[in-house]
């Protein structure tokens, strides 16, 4: 029952009804099997109606509950983005960071975290990061075709800074 009301809850919010999609999820939120995804569908709701702040908040609540692997990812991946949307930029650095290093084959983390960089005023990183994806996932032949002179230009002209974790750190229940 509680996955049927999970399902419906999703629907109305693909649908633009977030308001009584959220009147769902909240249902759903006092379950334990079903609250980490009920959270996180509460935080993309509000993320879909632009209230950022509030969807913060359940994003970091839907990790301390239960996740698919792919709820985490998302969940964690909402927090990075959100911060960098309330310009809390060095919180969403070091979130994309975390998602870069346990999440390597997410590629769309890329283009989120050159945004941030590039707000924070790292410039050069924000573009070594876009040349690093388009050479690693372009479909151009003409392109691939210089792929390694391509490569050793931006390795010159943007050298590769140290991407560690910087303190902030996203926690979640395993």
């Amino acid at each position: 029952m509680s996955a049927d009301i999970l399902s419906q809850a999703i629907n109305l919010r693909q649908k633009g009804e977030f308001s009584e999609s959220r009147k769902f999820l909240f249902s759903l939120s006092e379950s334990g099997e079903y609250k980490g995804p009920a959270y996180l569908n509460i935080a993309w709701s509000l993320d879909n109606e632009g209230a950022e702040r509030e969807a913060l908040k359940y994003y970091l609540l839907s990790l301390e509950e239960q996740l698919s692997e792919r709820d985490k990812f998302e969940a964690i991946f909402g927090v990075a983005c959100t911060y960098r949307c309330l310009g809390d930029l060095h919180k969403a650095d070091a979130v994309f960071r975390q998602l870069r290093r346990e999440y390597p084959e997410a590629t769309q983390v890329l283009p989120f975290h050159a945004l941030c960089l590039s707000s924070l005023g790292k410039k050069d990183d924000a573009i070594r990061l876009l040349f690093e994806l388009l050479l690693e996932s372009t479909s151009s032949d003409a392109i691939r075709a210089y792929s390694k002179t391509l490569s050793a230009y931006v390795d010159a002209e943007y050298p590769e800074k140290d991407l560690r974790i910087e303190s902030t750190e996203v926690r979640s229940n395993p």
